[in-house]
């Protein structure tokens, strides 16, 4: 019970202030009916700066300033074992984020609410029994929030997403309660995202409400390697790291994910 009230706790200590992009989730098959929950932190940037705004002086303050701005999530994750070596999750945050309106009237607005959840199903499949394993994970993301675009300019959000990640998992075993395991994911996705931007106005120290047109269609394809260090096969530590090309459609590059945090075993329902 004091595992279990322990990772409630960090189950609270989430923050949303941008699209999570990690995939920190190795193909090792879990057993049926194991819960384990995962915490991290995730550092991304801005993919926004790919795409072309109108009017003509939002596209402007965009390509002067949108690469200096990153971004950061705390997201927590929650994944059962289904048993055949399928598994399911779900992968959330939240947090209070930049008021939408800036100027005098920031002074009067609220923080936004961010939200974003996450939902997959996992199969392993195996390639050396206990030791290297495949895994297909097909997951769908929404998400709704505030966060900066470019410097004086904030976009109120609502993102949709799919993906389809396919992760190659090698364990090494030390004899021990303790194994370290080597994950190499590829990825495709599809984004949609939609919403309103508040920025400059023509005129000087003014803001303005936009309409975001057109919205914002992102194809991503990323290639992440990550590793775990497994303790007493109920705790792990684990680091991601890796590339992500963005295209859409206007511009495109490679922007970098990194990832680092724990997972742990809170619920074993197959014990008495």
């Amino acid at each position: 019970m004091r595992t279990l009230a322990l990772w409630l706790c960090l189950m609270l200590l989430t923050g949303c202030t941008c699209i999570d992009r990690s995939h920190p989730y190795n193909a090792m098959p879990m057993p049926a009916e194991e819960l384990t929950l995962n915490w991290g932190w995730v550092r991304t940037t801005n993919l926004y700066q790919y795409h072309k705004y109108e009017p003509g002086h939002l596209d402007t303050l965009n390509q002067l300033s949108s690469g200096d701005i990153g971004h950061f999530q705390l997201p927590v994750g929650l994944s059962i074992g289904l048993g055949k070596d399928y598994s399911a999750g779900f992968r959330y945050a939240y947090g209070w984020g930049l008021p939408f309106r800036a100027g005098v009237s920031m002074f009067f607005t609220v923080f936004s609410d961010n939200f974003q959840g996450k939902v997959f199903i996992s199969k392993s499949i195996e390639l050396e029994k206990g030791k290297r394993y495949l895994a297909v994970a097909p997951a769908f993301t929404r998400a709704t929030g505030v966060q900066n675009v470019f410097k004086g300019g904030r976009l109120r959000y609502r993102y949709i997403s799919g993906e389809l990640p396919v992760t190659i998992s090698q364990a090494f075993l030390s004899g021990t309660n303790e194994s370290l395991i080597i994950s190499a994911t590829g990825r495709v996705a599809v984004d949609r995202t939609t919403g309103m931007i508040n920025a400059g106005g023509t005129e000087p120290y003014t803001y303005q409400d936009y309409p975001l047109k057109p919205a914002i269609n992102i194809r991503r394809y990323a290639a992440l390697g990550m590793v775990e260090l497994v303790l007493d096969n109920a705790f792990s530590i684990v680091a991601q790291a890796g590339s992500e090309y963005v295209n859409t459609g206007f511009s495109s590059g490679w922007e970098p994910v990194f990832y680092a945090g724990f997972k742990g075993k809170i619920i074993d329902f197959t014990t008495p």
